[in-house]
C-alpha cells in the first residue's frame, strides 16, 4: 500500500515531532476493521504506530465522520491506557495522542510490538498470557475511575462518561427482564434451548444478578489475540474497545470469546485469516489462565464469571436466531457468516451452553 507520507507528517508535526526523513522510515502494519495502521520510525528511533481511519470498514460500512463519537472512542482508549498502566506498568502504550477533525483524524502510539502469535504458544505461554490478562481485568476491575454513567462510552463536550445515566440498579434490572424474553423466544423458535435443563441454568444465572455505581468497572470489551502481545513472557494490550459495565460480565465475555466464537467462527470472513479453529488447545489454556488471574483463586469469582460466560453464549444463540430468521445484511454477513453456516455453528454452541458449570 502506497504510504500517505504528507498525511504522515502532518500527524507527526501537529502531535510535537519531527517530520519523516523520507519514506523508508514507514512501513504498512495492516488493515484492522475500522484503520489502516503505519509503523513510524522517528529520527530518535523511537517506534510509533500511526491509525488512520479507513473509509469504508471490514464490514462493508462507510466510516462518517462524527467528533463526538471520535472523541468517545479515542478518548476511552487514552483513558484505558492511563488507568492500565498504573495498574501494571507499561501494560498499554505509554504515549497516547489522537486528533478529530473531517479527513484529518488519526491516533498515534508507542509501538509495543508484534501481537500474539498463537502458533508460538507453548502450554504454558498461553496460559501465562490468559493469567497475566486476568490479572489486568481484575485491577482495572478494582480500580477508581472517577468515570460518571454507565454503559458505552459517550462525549460530553469535555470528558467522556458512560451513555446511560439512570440508575445502574435499574438499568441492570431492565437487561435481566429483557435476557429473560430473549431466551424464551429462543426455546419457542428451537426446543434445544430448552431441554436438558438449559431455560432452568439461564434463569439461575439471573438469580442475584445485580450492580451499583460503587462496581462498575472501566473495562474492556476487546482482548482478542489481535489486540494482545506477549514478548519475553510480557503481557502488552493495544486496542481496547472500554466500557462502563459490570467487571465479571466483561470477564465472562472474554471466556465467551476464547471457548466459543474464536473457535466456531473461524469460516466467517471477520476471522478466517486467524485460522483460530486450529488453535483450540491455546485459546482454551488462555482462557484458563485468565479465570484464574482474574478470579485470584476465588471459587466465588469464578462461578459469577461462569454464569455470565453463560449468558453471553445464550444471548450469541440469540443473536444467531434472529439473523437465521430474518434479512441478512452483508455486514452482519461478515460477522456470523451465511445463514447455513450458522445453523451448522448452532449444534456446537448449544453444547457449549451444555457444558458450562455454574455450580
Amino acid at each position: 500500500m502506497k504510504h500517505p507520507l504528507e498525511k504522515i507528517d502532518n500527524a507527526l508535526i501537529n502531535s510535537g515531532f519531527q517530520p519523516l526523513k523520507d519514506g523508508s522510515e514507514v512501513s504498512y502494519l495492516g488493515e484492522g476493521a475500522w484503520h489502516d495502521a503505519y509503523l513510524l520510525t522517528l529520527r530518535s528511533n523511537e517506534k510509533f504506530v500511526l491509525r488512520f481511519p479507513k473509509v469504508i470498514s471490514v464490514y462493508g460500512d462507510k466510516v462518517e465522520f462524527c467528533e463526538k463519537t471520535v472523541h468517545a472512542e479515542y478518548g476511552g482508549t487514552k483513558k484505558y491506557y492511563e488507568l492500565a498502566n498504573k495498574v501494571r506498568s507499561g501494560v498499554c502504550p505509554e504515549f497516547f495522542t489522537y486528533h478529530a477533525e473531517e479527513n484529518n483524524t488519526y491516533t498515534l502510539e508507542t509501538y509495543k510490538g508484534s501481537t500474539v502469535d498463537l502458533s508460538s504458544l507453548t502450554n504454558e505461554d498461553a496460559f501465562d498470557l490468559g493469567f497475566q490478562t486476568g490479572e489486568l481485568f481484575r485491577g482495572m476491575h478494582e480500580l477508581d475511575h472517577g468515570l460518571q454513567g454507565f454503559g458505552y462510552l459517550s462525549w460530553n463536550g469535555s470528558e467522556i462518561e458512560g451513555q446511560l445515566k439512570t440508575d445502574v440498579s435499574t438499568s441492570m434490572e431492565e437487561e435481566n427482564d429483557e435476557l429473560i424474553s430473549d431466551y424464551e423466544a429462543l426455546c419457542n423458535w428451537d426446543k434445544r434451548f430448552k431441554e436438558n435443563g438449559l431455560q432452568e441454568k439461564h434463569l439461575e444465572c439471573l438469580k442475584e444478578r445485580t450492580i451499583d455505581a460503587r462496581t462498575v468497572a472501566f473495562t474492556n470489551q476487546d482482548c482478542s489475540p489481535e489486540n494482545l502481545l506477549f514478548n519475553s513472557g510480557k503481557l502488552a494490550v493495544i486496542d481496547p474497545l472500554p466500557i462502563l459495565y459490570d467487571g465479571n460480565s466483561l470477564a465472562g465475555n472474554v471466556m465467551n470469546c476464547y471457548e466459543a466464537i474464536f473457535p466456531t467462527f473461524y469460516n466467517t470472513k471477520r476471522y478466517e485469516k486467524h485460522r483460530f479453529h486450529q488453535y483450540n488447545i491455546e485459546l482454551n489454556q488462555v482462557a484458563d489462565g485468565f479465570l484464574e488471574g482474574y478470579s485470584g483463586g476465588s471459587i466465588d469469582i469464578k462461578r459469577a464469571v461462569r454464569k455470565e460466560q453463560f449468558l453471553k453464549l445464550a444471548n450469541l444463540c440469540f443473536d444467531h436466531y434472529q439473523l437465521i430468521s430474518g434479512e441478512l445484511s452483508k455486514s452482519m454477513e461478515i460477522r456470523f457468516g451465511t445463514k447455513d453456516e450458522m445453523v451448522e455453528r448452532l449444534p456446537a454452541l448449544i453444547k457449549m451452553l451444555k457444558n458450562i458449570d455454574i455450580s
